[in-house]
This record gives C-alpha cells, sequence and structure tokens, in this order.
C-alpha cells in the first residue's frame, strides 16, 4: 500500500487526536480505505471498540462516501458520558454509528443482514477470536473484506489465522498492513490464491520466529517487506 500523504496524514490525526487507542497512520488510512472503496453492500461491524478510535475512521470514510453504518460492538461502552461516546460526538460521526453494548458472541445471536466489511479488533485470545471468525463470517458478502488486528504478536490472532482462515477455501489475501491481515471473501480460490496464503503463512511463522529469537531489526524489517508484497494490499 502507498504511503499516507501529508493532507491524509493530517486528516487522520486530526479525526483521532486525544483518543487513546492502537492505531499506526497506515493502519488508519487502509481501514479508511476499505471503509470506503470495499466492495459490496451491507454493513460494517467492528467487533472491539475500546475509546472509538477506530470507529470513528471507519465511520468517517463510509459517511464521506455515502456509504453504510458502522454496528459498533463492545461490552464496556458504557453511558453516553464515556470516552467512546465523547469521541464519537467530538468527531461528527455519532449518527454514522450503532452502538450495541454486548458481547460479540451475543450480538451474533441476534444478528441478521449482510456484512461488507468485518473489523476483528476484540479480546485476543485463540478461542474468542475463532468464535469472532466463525460466527461473524457466514453473514460476510461475497466479495466482503474480513481485517484482522494486531496479528504478529499475539499468539491467539496468529493462530486463528493460520489454522483456520489460510486453510479454508473461501478467504483470499488482500492486505497486510503493519499488524492487519486482511481476506475477501470469494466462492472459491485460484491456485494462485491458495499459494499466495501459504506462502504468507509460512513468512509470518518465520517472522515470529525471528522476533522471538531477536534477531536484527533489519532482518525482520526485510521479512516483513517481502510479506506485503506477497500479499495485494489495497
Amino acid at each position: 500500500m502507498r504511503k499516507a500523504s501529508s493532507v491524509e496524514l493530517s486528516r487522520i490525526r486530526e479525526l483521532t487526536d486525544g483518543i487513546e487507542g492502537f492505531l499506526s497512520d497506515h493502519e488508519a488510512l487502509y481501514l479508511m480505505r476499505i471503509a470506503t472503496e470495499g466492495p459490496g453492500t451491507g454493513a460494517i461491524v467492528e467487533i472491539g471498540s475500546y475509546h472509538g478510535k477506530s470507529t470513528v475512521l471507519l465511520a468517517h470514510a463510509s459517511r464521506e462516501a455515502g456509504r453504510e453504518q458502522v454496528v459498533a460492538i463492545d461490552p464496556k461502552m458504557g453511558g453516553a458520558v464515556e470516552p467512546f461516546h465523547r469521541n464519537l460526538a467530538r468527531t461528527g460521526v455519532t449518527q454514522h454509528v450503532t452502538p450495541l453494548v454486548a458481547t460479540s458472541d451475543a450480538a451474533a445471536e441476534t444478528w441478521h443482514g449482510p456484512i461488507r466489511l468485518l473489523w476483528i479488533d476484540g479480546a485476543h485470545s485463540y478461542e474468542q477470536v475463532g468464535r469472532d471468525f466463525r460466527n461473524w463470517t457466514p453473514f460476510l458478502v461475497d466479495g466482503g473484506i474480513v481485517a484482522f488486528h494486531d496479528t504478529y504478536e499475539w499468539e491467539g490472532v496468529r493462530r486463528v489465522i493460520d489454522e483456520e482462515v489460510v486453510p479454508s477455501e473461501r478467504f483470499a489475501l488482500v492486505g497486510l498492513v503493519d499488524s492487519i491481515t486482511a481476506f475477501r471473501k470469494r466462492p472459491a480460490l485460484s491456485p494462485a490464491e491458495r499459494l499466495q496464503k501459504t506462502l504468507m503463512r509460512r513468512g509470518r511463522a518465520l517472522y515470529w520466529m525471528n522476533g522471538r529469537r531477536s534477531l536484527p531489526g533489519d532482518v525482520r524489517r526485510a521479512l516483513k517487506r517481502v510479506l506485503r508484497l506477497a500479499s495485494r494490499t489495497r
């Protein structure tokens, strides 16, 4: 993915100024792009909202493009005076967000309707990430995107991707942006797409092992560049 322009960086920082959260500038830009340009019709569903940093970015981008609302799911949002709601109000996106104060599991039980973008950034345990993937992706439209956060350093997230997403014949790799790994739902994968995911999985495993062994930073950076090139980031 190309680097953010100075105008884009300025807008990202203006929107997220003072909002506590964990997104790099490139991750923020990628979320805004897939919220704006992602194919299909359906809701944007965010699992794990915290103080609303990614919520604001997704909602702002989708609203500016005249597209769907963001459904933000988190059991700890609290009342209207909490940081999440204050941040939505400050950035003017309150009307483009539907908050659900619930666990991901509970929300999935009553969900109906298509989803075009699924952003998974809730609890990072292997069990919960697996349930998030299995419970919500049946609602994802063909061509829709599921994006995971913290996919390198968090073992639970990494394992779900390696054990459930990579072997699936329904999900093609489309994005590797810092700690985000994104996949597009498809009716079936081509041989090239299957090979791409296999290479990504092996490269990620090597990257993770290198980190555990504290190899030089330039080695890790070079490997991550190779991983990005192996995906069709957009």
